[in-house]
Formats: C-alpha cells, structure tokens, sequence
C-alpha cells in the first residue's frame, strides 16, 4: 500500500486567526497556506534554489486530506492599530512644522476587529499526502527535503499564531489513526479552501519581489494580489447532514427599488418555495444534458416522485430564508437555498448556482416577476450563518410539519419528530433532548397557524421545537413533511 507524507502543524496556543475572503473564518486553514509557511520557512534558512525541486513538486501534488480539531468562535473584540498614514504628518514635518493634533503618528490608528476560532479537543493539524507506490529516488528526496523545511515554520495564520511543525512518512493504518475531524476534497461543498498548483511558487516569488519594489523614486506601486492557484471544495468526511447547496439574494425588480433584498411575509414561505421550484423546473428542463436527464428534472428539480413513497426520491428542498440573527431582525424572507437531500454529490447545487443566478421568480397570481435570483455571499453574512453553520442546539423558525398525528401526546409527538430526524438522515442516539410547544421560540417566528399549507399538508399537527445534540450538526437543517416546502426550518442556538 502506498505510504502517507504527513506534515504536522502544532499550535502553541489553540487559537487560529487566519481567515479567507472577506474576512470570513477559515478553518481547516486552506493547504495553500500550508505551502507558503513552508516556502517562507526555506526562504529563512537559505535561498530558494536549493529547495526549489522539491517546492515544485510540492506544488503539483493533489489536495490532501486534512485530519485536525474542531473549532468554536470566539466573541469578537477590537483593537487599535497604526493605519500606515505617516505621510500625513511627514509633510508636516517637511516643512519643518509640528503636526497638528489627530495627525501625529500616536494619533494615526484604525480600529480592526479580532475574532480567532478556538480550537476543541486537541492543537495539532495534520496535512495527509499518498505517496506513490513504490516510491521513486527523486520523490523520496523531495519529501525528505520537505521533511527537514517543516520543522523551521513558525508561525500559521497570523504572526501570533505562532506553531511547531514537522513532517514524516507513515503507513496508511497510521494515517487512519490520526485524532481529529477528517476534512477530504469533493466535487462540491460550500467549505472552499485554497491549494497550490504548478506556476504558484513561481508566483509567490513574484508577489515577494514587488512588495520589495513597492517604494521606488517614482512613488508607491500597489502588490497585486497573490494569483495562480486552486480553489478546492471540502468536506468533513464524517459530517452528519451533509446537504449541498445553493444560495441566492431575492433582489427587487423595479429598478427604483434601491433596497439589496426584496423581501416576503415570512407566513407566506411556501409560496416563495413554489415560485423557486417553478423557476428551477423551467431552468432544468431547457438545459438537459450530460447527466441532466428529463427524468432527473422532473423527479430531482420538480419533486414529481411516487406520491405513494414521496420520501424515498432525491429531491431539491427549496428553502425561504427568514431573516435573523440580531434583535432587530423581523423574519421578512429575503434570502433563500436550494439544498440537496443529504448525501448528495453536489452536482445539482453546483447547477442551480451557476444557471439560476439572474432568472425571476414569477407569481403566477399576479402573474408578473417579483424578485431576482442574486448571487448571495454566503461567508461573512450572519442570517446564512444561523442557518448553515454548526451547533448542538438548533431550533425552528418555520413550525416542523409532523408526518402523522399526535393525537395531542407528547410521547407521540417525540416517536413522529424522531421519524423527521431520520428522515434526513440524522439517528437517534445523537438527539439529548428536545423542547416543544405550539409558539414560536423567537420573536421573528410566527404561531404555526398563521403559515400558508399546501393541499397534503393541512390536515397534519405542527410545532415548535428545540432539539438538543449530542454532537453539532452542520446545517441547513429542515425537517418534517414540508420540509421540501420551506416549513420545518431550524437555525443553529446562540
């Protein structure tokens, strides 16, 4: 069996700060920056050129899988820190003048937010590449190359976070003994990480050599950012609700309609699922092909399936988003998912994603468009974070749908919310607990009443639930009979 080239990042301190785009939180930290610690560590201890072979076939080898610890956030603060203005108060100086109060460098600081992840249960990352088998002389030397610039990295993330590292060959039971979540590259997920490929040392040596050049007699010469690598989607191999999708904006139609988001009554979420389903359909059935079939559009996209076992099929669950996340938010729909069954190969979110964005949504009683499909950024926006982050603590804000009756027992009432659960794929033995009643836990909610049903769902109890983990779950998270409907959605408990 082919050998494992693990590289190992300890944290001194179990806090990591790096982030992605945006800002948004990073966590696996992506294997390309991986590979810039171990570039920078070889620049520390000598030049480039010796290394360099074995950083170029570093670069060329697939994305590893990333074995290592979870993560909770932490709560943010923020600090001062100097804005890099000293040419405010140096043409002051120039002149030979003092310069005035809110121009001295003392003065010059911006405020930057720090949120770190923190890590649970265990400090160590481990960075896991197969090996060719057998393995060649050259290969073996650029591990072993690889191996010796490992241990001179120092820091991962920011400067703080500040790491020992080391690498070594280990067999593939070994490999599979590693503590820790097991992180592997997919054909889709929304968890994208960075990843070198061939042309990316070659880059960053590039990027170094400008931001040396920056300052020349002619004035300041902005870096460009860092180009030539991969995006490469992950996912934890053991995640329970493993459920991908695709998001969107409800934008308005009028273009005097300045607001980013057009918004829906939050009662009215079946009906937003009925205009996304109908939009989908349309968009499918105009663009078969490959492995886009008639029948994968009429049963995946539509959900016409068997109606005498409607929860056998693979379907899209389409999901209205209601907003929340602050004490100001008034659960008006604005945002929305297409979320595949869980387990699904990501294909068909990845499809939605790409075709959808741009088409209207059509009320078919008014008969005119009423929002756009908006590309939506799903990092760094807290409602889509409720709904499709982590937690061992979730709770309704559309009532779940029971798939039979309670007849008013609580007994009853459980046994039925243990069936949604599994349903989706969810056992058991990882529930701790539930709470349930017939209000709405926040005030963004709505009594389960005031929801608009279809036909096959208006005879069925409804309730409010929290349900309480043995161990997070990843959202999104929607449960019960009108769970493809838009009813029985969950977002994660502070």
């Amino acid at each position: 069996m082919p050998e494992i080239f693990c590289i190992s990042v300890l944290f001194h301190d179990a806090r990591f700060h790096g982030q992605a785009d945006e800002g948004a939180p990073e966590w696996p930290p992506s294997p390309l920056r991986l590979y810039q610690a171990i570039v920078a560590a070889c620049a520390a201890c000598d030049s480039l050129c010796d290394p360099r072979p074995a950083l170029l076939w570093f670069e060329q080898q697939p994305a590893p899988t990333i074995v290592g610890p979870s993560t909770h956030p932490s709560r943010p603060y923020r600090i001062a820190v100097p804005n890099n203005d000293l040419d405010v108060p140096a043409r002051y100086w120039a002149k030979g003048q003092e310069a005035p109060k809110y121009k001295n460098p003392q003065d010059l600081k911006s405020m930057k937010t720090i949120a770190p992840a923190y890590l649970d249960g265990g400090d160590t990352l481990h960075y896991l590449y197969t090996l060719p088998n057998p393995l060649p002389q050259d290969v073996a030397a650029h591990v072993e190359r690889l191996t010796l610039a490992a241990r001179s990295v120092t820091h991962f993330g920011w400067g703080i976070d500040m790491v020992a590292a080391h690498g070594v060959r280990l067999g593939q039971d070994d490999a599979a003994r590693l503590p820790g979540r097991r992180w592997k590259p997919v054909a889709h997920s929304a968890t994208r990480l960075r990843a070198p490929q061939s042309g990316v040392l070659d880059a960053l040596i590039r990027r170094h050599d400008a931001f040396l050049d920056r300052i020349t007699p002619d004035g300041f010469t902005p870096v460009s950012p860092l180009a030539g690598f991969k995006v490469v989607s992950y996912d934890d191999a053991n995640r329970v609700n493993q459920r991908p999708f695709a998001a969107f904006d409800l934008v308005p139609v009028e273009p005097t309609d300045h607001r980013p988001r057009r918004s829906f009554r939050q009662e009215d979420a079946i009906r937003v699922a009925a205009m996304l389903r109908h939009t989908a359909w349309e968009a499918a059935k105009h663009d078969l092909g490959d492995w886009r079939t008639a029948e994968w559009a009429g049963q995946f996209v539509a959900g016409h399936g068997p109606h005498d076992a409607a929860d056998s099929f693979p379907r899209f669950s389409y999901v209205p988003l209601p907003t929340i996340a602050s004490s100001h938010a008034d659960g008006m729909i604005r945002r929305a998912l297409l979320a595949e069954t869980p387990g699904g190969d990501g294909r068909s979110a990845a499809w939605a994603q790409r075709r959808l964005e741009g088409l209207a949504l059509c009320d078919e009683v008014q008969h005119k468009n009423v929002a756009f499909l908006g590309v939506a950024c799903v990092p760094g926006d807290a409602v889509f974070a409720a709904y499709c982050g982590a937690s061992d603590k979730w709770q309704t804000i559309t009532p779940v749908i029971l798939p039979g009756f309670d007849d008013n027992s609580r007994a009853k009432r459980i046994k039925l919310l243990f069936k949604c659960l599994a349903q989706v794929g969810i056992p058991a033995n990882l529930v701790a607990d539930f709470d349930v009643q017939r209000s709405p836990w926040l005030r963004a909610s709505a009594p389960t009443q005031n929801y608009q049903r279809s036909e096959r769902l208006e005879h069925l109890p409804a309730c409010h639930i929290r349900v309480y983990f043995n161990q997070p779950i990843t959202g999104p998270l929607i449960i019960g009979a009108g769970r493809h409907r838009g009813l029985g959605l969950l977002a994660a408990m502070d």
